[in-house]
């Protein structure tokens, strides 16, 4: 694969649809001042009113500047693959980028790949950004790392700059590498049932649940997704992995990466849940309690 055969994939996926500004007018045809109207081009679908200082970048303009960035990057791209994902008919885009010529082992073959997400909007809801993580080949989960890699975002205005988000793939490739020696680290760290379950309450946002404690799971009579994970760590995690660290942030970011999603919701799904990922990775919890386990 070549950057000419990742674009073609892209495009394959209909990806780089064009799109039109118009503007917005009142059911008696008066132009609404200060906002306009991202339209598809191909069928006229609406995608977003936005105001008029909104910086529309098309998806086909983001990754021709890419792709021009993966060709002076250094990145290998035998093997590379892409993903297009849409929400709300195209208004807003993700492309996950895998590279397996770039590879990281935690042990016990346990190999993961170089990963880089992009994501673009049509109706203000999304920045423009591109961040880097990797793919655990295991179960072919995205996996995050905090903010470290996330490494361009910006609202769609004066400053969003193409080109400058673009020459951040350098900077991916260089920090991949730290990925090894923080998820070794994970796999050296044990854990506890009832530090599991509070990771995944936090997880999913249960305080009420994280504050009783593995009681709270107990003595539940209703599933919910905490339980549910919980579950899944005890069946499947913690014993192909381990009672460490790693075990339960696996858990997380499987669900981020494969839990069911709303139909046609799917760009939207992932990227709320990679939100909540990186949010426990932030925590106090996570970072004084979970990390610093002896």
């Amino acid at each position: 694969m070549n950057t000419q055969g990742l674009m073609t994939t892209m495009h394959d996926q209909g990806a780089f649809f064009d799109v039109v500004e118009e503007t917005v007018l009142t059911g008696s045809g008066q132009i609404v001042p200060g906002k306009k109207v991202i339209t598809r081009k191909d069928n006229g679908a609406p995608l977003g009113i936005v105001s008029t200082k909104y910086k529309t970048v098309t998806n086909s303009e983001i990754f021709d500047k890419f792709g021009a960035a993966l060709d002076r990057s250094g990145l290998d791209l035998n093997g590379a693959t892409a993903d297009v994902d849409f929400s709300n008919n195209g208004a807003r885009t993700m492309v996950k980028m895998r590279f397996p010529a770039h590879e990281i082992n935690t042990g016990k073959d346990d190999n993961s790949i170089l990963e880089i997400v992009t994501k673009n909007s049509y109706d203000g809801r999304w920045n423009y950004s591109v961040r880097g993580g990797a793919c655990r080949m295991a179960c072919l989960n995205g996996m995050l790392l905090g903010d470290w890699l996330a490494s361009y975002s910006e609202y769609h205005n004066a400053k969003l700059s193409v080109e400058h988000a673009a020459e951040k793939v350098v900077t991916i490739l260089d920090n991949f590498e730290k990925t090894e020696d923080a998820w070794m680290n994970m796999v050296q760290k044990p854990l506890k049932d009832e530090t599991a379950w509070r990771v995944l309450c936090t997880y999913t946002n249960r305080k009420d649940d994280f504050k009783r404690g593995l009681s709270a799971m107990r003595e539940s009579t209703r599933s919910n997704t905490a339980t549910k994970l919980f579950e899944q760590w005890e069946s499947k995690e913690k014993k192909e992995i381990g009672s460490n660290v790693f075990s339960i942030y696996n858990t997380m970011t499987h669900h981020a990466t494969h839990g069911k999603l709303r139909e046609g919701k799917n760009a939207i799904g992932r990227d709320l849940r990679t939100n909540q990922v990186q949010a426990v990775l932030a925590s106090k919890y996570w970072n004084e309690r979970v990390l610093a386990a002896a």
